[in-house]
Order: structure tokens, then sequence, then C-alpha cells
């Protein structure tokens, strides 16, 4: 783990440079470059990548685009809805006015070749309106892109706030589902990350959260153990409330 992430930025680098190259996007290092893969549906939160903030007579992707020249976006997912072939007309739009700065995929991306984009991302969006567990977060902080995403059901669960006390931030999250909330999210992500050294920080702390079963074996026993009345308070669980009090109230 260690010697992989500490060469992340060398990959990080490579992969951007053979992605900008294989999307016609200007070829850059510099860079940032933001990503989006999944279905492009309702649920993923396109209305507000497509919608006005407050104070904007643009949508919230050309906003950005042009408050951040430096900034690329990648969009990739199939179309799913009527939503997404509206999306989908934007984002082509975009890639007209802006060239060498937008790229769009509109297919079924593979898994090779969506780690490849996390790879080659600084920022990965997950504005979902409801999410209830979510994996492209998990594989996109490992491969040290820091997410921008909504703080709703699975997001909240598996990425941390960067201003937790805790010190093990590695996400931007925002909580009210509006496009000005988005905006001003990205706007925060790109400028807080300016700081070189801030910004290799919370890389590192991307690439190192663990998310895997010998984490998560433990709370599921003791979920199972709760629900079947065999567990009270004396665990470290807090969102496990105290069973017997209360099967002693219904049962006296």
């Amino acid at each position: 783990m260690n010697t992989f992430v500490s060469q992340l930025p060398t990959y990080k680098s490579a992969t951007k440079a053979v992605l900008q190259r294989d999307l016609g996007l200007d070829q850059d290092p510099q860079r940032i470059l933001i990503s989006f893969v999944g279905r492009l549906a309702e649920q993923k939160g396109l209305q507000l990548l497509t919608g006005f903030a407050a104070g904007d007579g643009v949508s919230v992707m050309e906003s950005i685009l042009l408050r951040y020249p430096q900034v690329q976006f990648v969009v990739a997912g199939p179309q799913v809805d009527s939503l997404s072939r509206q999306f989908r007309g934007l984002v082509e739009y975009l890639c007209w006015k802006h060239r060498g700065r937008v790229a769009g995929i509109y297919n079924f991306i593979p898994h090779e070749y969506a780690l490849e984009i996390f790879t080659a991302s600084d920022f990965y969006l997950m504005p979902s309106r409801f999410e209830p567990g979510g994996l492209t977060q998990l594989e996109a902080l490992s491969c040290g892109s820091l997410v921008i995403a909504r703080n709703v059901g699975g997001l909240s669960a598996t990425l941390c706030h960067v201003d937790d006390p805790s010190g093990k931030g590695n996400s931007f999250l925002f909580n009210d589902y509006t496009t000005t909330a988005l905006r001003d999210t990205i706007c925060w992500a790109i400028d807080s990350t300016r700081d070189e050294k801030y910004r290799r920080k919370l890389i590192n702390r991307a690439a190192r959260c663990e998310h895997d079963w010998e984490n998560r074996v433990p709370q599921y026993v003791a979920l199972f153990q709760h629900i079947a009345g065999v567990l009270d308070g004396e665990h470290p669980y807090d969102h496990l409330s105290k069973r017997v009090p209360i099967l002693e109230c219904l049962r006296p």
C-alpha cells in the first residue's frame, strides 16, 4: 500500500495524459480533470449539472468551465431516459463551445476503463438525488480521485467530509439538493486544493481508505446479534439502540 500511494501521483499523471489524448482533450498535466461515470439517470443528479445556480445564467457545468479555464470534464455512461438525452445535448454543446475541455461517452463503460478514468481524474462527481449504496465513490477514492458528492444515503456512510474533526476527511460533501450547493462545493474543492501540500494529503487519505470485509464483518455480526436480541448496549456501535430495555418496556 505504501509503495502504491507514494507512486500514485506518477500513475495519475501518466493516465491523465493517455485519457486526454484518447478523448481529444487538451493535453496538459496541470488541467483539473473532473469526471462522472455511471448511468445517466435522474437519480444521479443530472438536473444539478444542467440547471442554473443562483446568480448564473448558464448551467453549473458551464459556470465551472467559465470560472476555471484549467478545468476539464469527462462524462461517461449509458443513456437510460429522456433526461439523459437532454444531458447529452448539454455535454455535446459544451464540447463544441469549449473545445478540448469536455468529452462525453454515452455507452456502457467497462470496469477497466472506468478505473482508468478514476485514476486520471482529480475530482469525481456524485451529486445523487438518492444513493442506497454506491460503489464508484469507493473506487474513485482508491484511485486517488477526491469525491464531490451529496451527503446522502450510502455516500454519507462511506465518505468522510474534509472538515471532519477526525482528521480522516477525504471528500467534499454538500447537503442540499440544489444547483447552487453543487456549484459552490465544486468551487470550494478546486479553490482549497490549490495548495499542493494539502491536495496531496487529501489524495493520500483517499487512497488509504479501507472498506474491505475485514472491517465490515464485525459490524454485520453486531447488527445480526442486535436483531436477534442477544446484544444490548455493550458494543461500540452508537447507531444500535439498547434493545433489552426496549423489550422490557414492551414485555414487562
